[in-house]
């Protein structure tokens, strides 16, 4: 397990927290399609990504969800993390997207390892400022980019994430999380099929 952990999180070199990770932490599998986090849930734990990806989206005031950003190994969710320290609910939703392994970390080794060890402590600090730096993308993409920019971009980073060029998902799954219709999507994917750029299946993308 020790050896998993090292390769999935390379910057936590201090072989003490290693130890404690293994020892404490709690190791879990979740298959397709499971609810790691509610919204509203008492948070108790942090995941730590071993491997495979988790989608994390928060339901707005018009009661519809939105997308934020995907982890996957290496990742821990900051909006979690933000809960073990101030002690309130979630207030998003963590969906394995793919078989998925993760370390479950309890709230009190969450914060007394930032106290205790340099490694967790900045890995903690990375993980916030990189989900913050995902979120302003993502604003940017909305504010700035039309449609058929967003949707690119969309599919190269599921390409690069799951390191396939063949994207298993849905027209309608896309356009959930792209905040769009399905109809606007399936035009805009057969646009960029004629341009040469994605092969369309049945529930899958080839890039191109």
């Amino acid at each position: 397990m020790k050896t998993k952990i090292r390769k999935a999180l390379p910057g936590i070199t201090e072989i003490a927290l290693l130890d404690e990770i293994a020892k404490e932490g709690i190791y879990r599998v979740f298959s397709e399609g499971d609810n790691i986090i509610n919204v509203g849930d008492y948070i108790t734990f942090a995941p730590l990504v071993l491997s495979g990806n988790i989608r994390v989206s928060r339901i707005n005031e018009d009661g519809k969800e939105v997308f934020l950003y995907y982890l996957k190994q290496g990742d821990t969710c900051a909006d979690t993390l933000q809960c073990c320290y101030t002690n309130k609910k979630s207030q998003i939703n963590a969906i394995a997207e793919e078989e998925t392994e993760v370390i479950l970390v309890s709230i009190l080794n969450v914060n007394s390892w930032s106290s205790k060890y340099k490694s967790w402590k900045e890995f903690v600090m990375l993980s916030f400022k990189e989900k913050f730096n995902q979120l302003l993308e993502a604003l940017d993409s909305i504010a700035f980019q039309k449609v058929d920019e967003r949707l690119l971009s969309y599919l190269k980073k599921k390409e690069e994430m799951s390191n396939d060029s063949q994207i298993q998902i849905t027209h309608h799954e896309i356009a959930r999380d792209l905040n769009t219709s399905r109809e606007v999507i399936s035009r805009l994917l057969k646009a960029l099929e004629s341009k040469g750029l994605v092969q369309l299946g049945r529930n899958s993308i080839k890039m191109l």
